[in-house]
């Protein structure tokens, strides 16, 4: 504690009245000086992204998609809106018009750019920064590399994989499918940026299982078969939708981290038209098409009525039950730490207080270690 005494500012011949003047000024000062400090707390603190949208694929098994351009452009003017910085936001995709409302890619969606962009947030972010991963793509699943250590063993036998621009067929050797990037890859990555104390956000809209299409809905995953991935067989129960608590484990001293998924892994991620839902989308008419997650997480940002992670996600299901423009899609999946404040709500914006306690002529600050 910081203790202030005003009595030994009493002058013998001003008596109280030099105390009082005296006690005023301090007293405006310190409520500007901790006013400034906060203020300084609060604008210290950056908010980071990497957005992938990978809708053309090298390929010729994997179909192209439409939507993803238009998701990053609309999550990268939401991030805006809530006061990001445009250069400490890093799109990678393509197509995208030359347009002031539209981002300028830093680069294709490819694995070796998606890494590396990964590793300059962990060298630029600081302790009190969010950092948010955003993949808008095709998803898939391969045979667990036995390569490779696993911190924590698929029960079911098959790692997660988001699939970049570049990738390939199921390479026997390598075990793995060509510049695919699996889900632990990713962990190292956040937990690179986490280690700086930052937190972090991740966004994946897309899916581990699909038909491909469905009318005019398409699914955003890839039948490991048409990559040549070998077939493994599921041993474990598997569970439907909603919160899945403490299933992200947190090192002592890591910044937090929260997920934000499309679907569970084994259900259906999907993009539709969503024509005229922005005066500034990619495409004409049907083509006019975002991920059925994104379209609502955009929404619910764009809102800005929600203070922490738990209130977005609780936003997203209930316009998610009550959506109308196509058909009901699987529920979505959140994980982590969802009550930490949404980068730019009032929650983030708000330092934490100081409290002062002025009795008997002094003014008393717990400034202590905890306070820095």
């Amino acid at each position: 504690f910081l203790r202030l005494n005003f009595r030994s500012l009493i002058s013998p011949t001003g008596g109280t009245v030099l105390a009082e003047a005296a006690l005023k000024l301090f007293k405006s000062l310190l409520l500007s000086g901790v006013m400034a400090l906060g203020l300084a707390s609060a604008a210290e603190a950056r908010t980071y992204a990497l957005l992938v949208g990978v809708a053309n694929y090298d390929a010729p098994g994997i179909h192209d998609l439409l939507g993803p351009r238009n998701d990053v452009s609309m999550i990268w003017r939401a991030l805006k809106q809530r006061e990001a910085k445009p250069d400490d936001i890093t799109v990678l995709t393509d197509g995208l018009p030359q347009d002031p409302d539209f981002p300028v890619a830093k680069g294709l969606p490819i694995r070796s750019n998606i890494l590396n962009a990964l590793d300059a947030i962990a060298n630029e972010a600081q302790k009190g920064d969010t950092v948010m991963f955003y993949y808008s793509g095709h998803g898939t699943t391969q045979p667990v590399n036995p390569d490779v250590p696993q911190d924590e063993p698929e029960a079911d036998g098959k790692d997660q994989v988001i699939l970049p621009a570049d990738s390939g067929s199921y390479d026997i050797i390598s075990h793995t499918i060509k510049n695919a990037i699996v889900d632990n890859e990713l962990a190292d990555k956040f937990n690179a940026i986490r280690s700086k104390g930052a937190f972090v956000w991740a966004v994946v809209d897309a899916c581990h299982s699909g038909t491909v299409t469905r009318g005019e809905d398409v699914t955003r995953s890839v039948d490991p078969a048409v990559l040549n991935v070998p077939e493994v067989t599921a041993t474990t129960d598997q569970s439907r939708g909603g919160e899945r608590d403490g299933a992200i484990k947190l090192k002592p001293g890591a910044g937090g981290i929260a997920g934000f998924y499309a679907v569970e892994s084994y259900d259906e991620a999907i993009e539709r038209p969503f024509t005229g839902y922005d005066p500034k989308m990619v495409g004409e008419g049907d083509k006019q098409r975002m991920g059925v997650f994104t379209y609502h997480l955009h929404r619910a940002l764009t809102r800005d009525t929600a203070s922490s992670f738990r209130d977005l996600a609780q936003e997203i299901v209930a316009e998610q039950n009550s959506d109308r423009t196509g058909g009901k899609v699987p529920p979505p999946v959140f994980d982590g730490d969802l009550d930490e404040p949404v980068p730019g709500s009032d929650a983030a914006r708000v330092p934490n207080s100081v409290t002062s306690i002025l009795a008997d002529g002094k003014i008393t600050i717990p400034a202590g270690i905890l306070h820095g």
